[in-house]
């Protein structure tokens, strides 16, 4: 009797998630363990100076200090530090698993239209968490256990709701800097929203108890970390990827995506002594900015950028499922009809966050793993609304049901792809540094081109990678000035590296499409 009440307590839609992503990542770990990622070095860079407690080097305007702190107890269980990320990863992805789960009924999203979204989400999370070594997975389950304190329907009479939204706010901050203006604006948006909606003056004073208490803990937390990053860089700073990423969108800049300075400007140092190259904190690296306000020009390529990025936010959501753009028209549509109840209505609540969180990215640039929090908010809205309209007898159950696999299996396609397209990405690096490592390089190091394929291999050697010569004139001089002890010439020399010619090449032809020259 007591086995059959706990049987029927068990939630089977999470259940079955949680199954069908454990036995998935069991089966696809081992061929996604050499998966990597210049922002996946520098994380676990970072990580590596924590654990040895290298303070001075390790706090870092450019990354936030979540990731890199959550990584430390992997890596002091002597995991190799590719597989500690994806160990970490992976479990982040439960996390999210669950608060999905409880974001969705927090919803009153129907039972078998939940059931069936958990399923998908087990496929979609195992992709946030395979894909790529990022913190998105992070401000995915923080803003997913944020949601679930400020969509909860008592969130006015619960006593710690401001406390908890701080607390989570805070934490977004730190995985991402990005966290700070999104938790800000969207707290600030959604109790006002709450404060307008309400005529009871005791519900009111209540709410704007939980915006001061929430911003109170955001700001006493977050403090901290400003405080830390303004010092080591001298001037008061909330972060720097934002500046960064500004500057590198702009009309005099060197462009992007192959006009990061590391491309372009020539050799870098790494920023300190155990870095393995500049990317690990690129934030006092001066090149080309522009000030909004300078020109009428300027404004109007900020104008450009913003609809081009739009533009991309939408393309993005597409990619994700043929039926974003339907599910927001329908949702348009739902609301206008639905007018008395709109500003309380759900549907409307996940359009504005939908909204606050692609409108910062689209001032600056978009990438896809920055709307990984907006698939679970169209896919929350598109069952959402099939829900109102088998209520409102516009659609039969059965017909409802149909429209739900349709749904989950349109946000299935990117995922199951992109896991296959990967699978195995990395391990030629990892095999080309054994097969490097005979011939005794060490120290700096330097290349003409392939950035990312060099830095990879350095992340194996350890060595400490200056970069390519990108548009550098004076090339054996700034080799010379740099103290390089080994320059890599991948494909064939060309007329600016006449000069090699005078150095050892060690590996005498044993490596195809690669010579390595010896300067000292």
């Amino acid at each position: 009797m007591k086995l059959n009440m706990r049987l029927k307590n068990i939630d089977t839609g999470l259940a079955l998630s949680l199954i069908i992503y454990v036995v998935l990542a069991i089966i696809l770990l081992p061929r996604y363990q050499y998966q990597i990622n210049p922002d996946g070095v520098s994380y676990i860079g970072i990580a590596q100076k924590y654990m040895h407690l290298d303070f001075a080097n390790a706090v870092n305007g450019f990354w936030g200090p979540m990731l890199s702190w959550l990584l430390v107890p992997f890596l002091k269980l002597g995991t190799a530090p590719l597989l500690s990320a994806k160990f970490l990863s992976l479990s982040v992805g439960l996390l999210v698993l669950w608060q999905s789960n409880v974001f969705f009924k927090i919803l009153n999203i129907e039972d078998h239209s939940r059931k069936v979204l958990m399923v998908l989400m087990a496929v979609v999370a195992l992709y946030f968490a395979l894909s790529v070594i990022t913190p998105d997975i992070l401000i995915v389950y923080f803003i997913l256990a944020y949601f679930n304190i400020i969509f909860r329907q008592g969130y006015s009479s619960s006593k710690l709701a401001g406390v908890w939204s701080g607390i989570f706010g805070a934490l977004l901050y730190l995985t991402k800097s990005y966290g700070l203006p999104f938790f800000v604006v969207h707290f600030l948006v959604f109790n006002l929203i709450f404060f307008f909606s309400t005529k009871e003056k005791t519900e009111k004073m209540r709410i704007g108890t939980h915006y001061i208490s929430g911003m109170v803990v955001f700001v006493f937390i977050s403090i901290f970390w400003i405080s830390a990053i303004s010092q080591k860089y001298d001037h008061f700073t909330l972060g720097t990827a934002g500046r960064y990423n500004h500057t590198l969108i702009g009309p005099q800049s060197l462009g992007h995506p192959l006009g990061h300075p590391m491309h372009i400007m020539g050799f870098l140092p790494p920023p300190n002594n155990t870095a393995i190259s500049v990317w690990e904190d690129i934030s006092n690296v001066e090149f080309p900015g522009w000030e909004l306000f300078e020109s009428f020009d300027n404004v109007m390529f900020q104008v450009k950028t913003i609809l081009a990025n739009w533009v991309e936010i939408f393309t993005i959501l597409e990619k994700f499922s043929f039926l974003a753009v339907v599910i927001l028209i329908s949702a348009w549509f739902y609301l206008r009809k639905n007018r008395k109840l709109f500003v309380s209505n759900p549907i409307f609540l996940l359009i504005v966050s939908l909204f606050i969180l692609v409108a910062g990215y689209s001032t600056l640039l978009i990438v896809n793993r920055y709307v990984w929090m907006g698939i679970i908010i169209l896919l929350a809205m598109g069952a959402k609304l099939l829900d109102e309209f088998e209520a409102q007898r516009k659609i039969k159950h059965k017909s409802k049901l149909i429209m739900t696999y349709i749904l989950a299996a349109s946000f299935l396609i990117l995922p199951v792809r992109n896991l296959k397209m990967n699978l195995d990405y990395g391990i030629q690096f990892y095999n080309f540094s054994k097969a490097i490592s005979k011939f005794g390089i060490e120290g700096r190091v330097a290349s003409n081109i392939y950035w990312h394929e060099t830095l990879y291999v350095s992340f194996y050697m350890n060595w400490k990678y200056y970069g390519e010569i990108g548009r550098e004139a004076k090339i054996k001089e700034s080799l010379e000035k740099n103290e390089i002890d080994y320059f890599l010439v991948w494909g064939q020399d060309n007329k600016r590296l006449k000069f090699i010619s005078n150095y050892e090449e060690i590996t005498k032809g044993a490596i195809k499409g690669l010579r390595v020259y010896k300067l000292k």
